[in-house]
């Protein structure tokens, strides 16, 4: 099985618990925003919850790989359906960050307040190609799967993360500079905190204390998130 970082094993069963906590809090963003669209019908709160949907989904399958990792009886368990393992949790790791860049391109669309099916689908297409193409010609190639393809599948994965989140941020704290509204501003905040954890994930691959303070820094921002829902359902 692939080790995605150098961390103590302790780390990762910590890794576990904060990607459940993760998909939860997220789900829960999606929960609200589709209650908050079903009394206000906007269009951007759909979205919003349709890309926090997506990226639960993806927390799910992250936890599911590090679970893999920390106990070998899944790993058993899992050799019974194929004994390629390695290509498994390749396929695992794919699935993982084309959901959750999925759900940031959905934000960026949102953000973008256009409505452009030509658009979406372009940015869409041309994130997945980004992804999906180094890792497939690994996966055809190699037998089994090289670790430094799914080192740069999740390197590539955080740098258009980190493009997204900035156009995201960016597009929030332009929001606030107009009409002055502090959940524009908590939210705004929330997605720049979710570009610094995704750039210290990068250096997490060499320094595992990284690790710890880029789910710290994700945490506080999906809470920011949830807590502005929160506001807007109570008004």
């Amino acid at each position: 099985m692939t080790y995605f970082y150098i961390v103590p094993q302790v780390f990762l069963e910590f890794s576990i618990i904060m990607q459940i906590v993760f998909a939860i809090v997220a789900l829960l963003v999606s929960y609200f925003s589709f209650n908050i669209y079903k009394i206000s019908r906007q269009r951007e709160i759909k979205l919003f919850g349709i890309s926090f949907l997506l990226i639960s989904i993806s927390y799910i399958i992250w936890a599911m790989i590090h679970s893999a990792i920390v106990f070998p009886s899944i790993i058993k368990i899992a050799q019974l359906a194929t004994t390629n393992i390695s290509k498994l949790g390749g396929i695992g790791m794919l699935a993982h960050v084309m959901v959750f860049i999925s759900g940031l391109i959905t934000l960026t669309y949102t953000a973008l307040k256009i409505k452009s099916g030509k658009i979406y689908y372009l940015i869409l297409t041309l994130g997945m190609i980004s992804l999906i193409a180094p890792l497939i010609t690994m996966l055809i190639i190699f037998e089994p799967v090289e670790s430094s393809s799914l080192y740069n599948l999740l390197i590539t994965s955080r740098i258009l993360s980190i493009f997204f989140l900035t156009f995201i941020t960016y597009s929030y704290l332009e929001e606030y500079t107009k009409n002055r509204n502090k959940k524009t501003l908590l939210v705004g905040t929330a997605f720049f905190l979710m570009l610094l954890s995704n750039a210290d994930f990068i250096l997490s691959l060499i320094y595992y204390q990284a690790y710890i303070l880029g789910h710290i820094l994700e945490f506080i921002a999906y809470l920011f998130i949830l807590i502005s829902l929160l506001h807007t359902i109570k008004k």
